[in-house]
């Protein structure tokens, strides 16, 4: 706390020195404030993406590429088996593993960062993993999120890994890719063998 006060003090003295110098009759703070505000817009210009921790998701292709449907889960990913995390809306593909369980998932860099300093690397491939014959399909309906407005779905699965009860909403681009994902998810699978 101590330290915050201390960048707070430095950061009014270096209001009141700027406020002094002018430029043209403009103080020069005015001139730092306007330059802070054009570095914002700009910075905030490409926020247009769910982000996860200050980077924009890498989309992974589809698993198979003749599903092809823009789906996004809002839910639990799990990146290796032990680290577990919870994202919005965030870009997927799907498809069916050898064992028969549907997994979707998504390339996201959840990495911890102070002051430019990777603390903790959390990037990779992040999927949630449906046990086989365990998806449950509930409410449909619309995803607000941002500005985007999409088709959504409820679903309600077991993880293969734990055998846990869990929830996630599945948004898609148009109600045929919700309908070609729905039938997907309604149609169990046998294990490959």
């Amino acid at each position: 706390m101590a330290l915050m006060y201390r960048v707070m003090g430095l950061v009014a003295k270096l209001n009141q020195r700027l406020s002094r110098t002018r430029i043209n009759l403009v103080p020069l703070n005015w001139a730092a404030m306007g330059g802070l505000g054009v570095l914002l817009a700009i910075s905030l210009a490409g926020w247009q993406d769910a982000h996860a921790n200050g980077q924009a998701p890498r989309t992974m292709t589809d698993m198979d590429p003749a599903q092809g449907a823009d789906v996004r889960v809002t839910g639990a990913f799990v990146l290796d088996g032990k680290t577990s995390q919870r994202f919005l809306d965030m870009p997927s593909g799907y498809g069916t593993l050898e064992s028969g369980e549907t997994i979707f998932a998504s390339n996201i860099d959840a990495s911890n960062r102070f002051m430019g300093i990777t603390t903790a690397k959390r990037a990779g491939t992040w999927t949630i993993v449906l046990k086989n014959g365990s998806a449950r399909v509930g409410d449909h309906g619309l995803l607000y999120a941002g500005t985007a407005v999409r088709p959504a779905l409820k679903l309600s699965y077991v993880e293969a890994a734990t055998g846990k009860p869990a929830q996630a909403v599945l948004s898609f681009g148009t109600e045929r890719e919700r309908a070609r994902v729905l039938a997907l998810l309604e149609t169990p699978r046998p294990a490959w063998g």
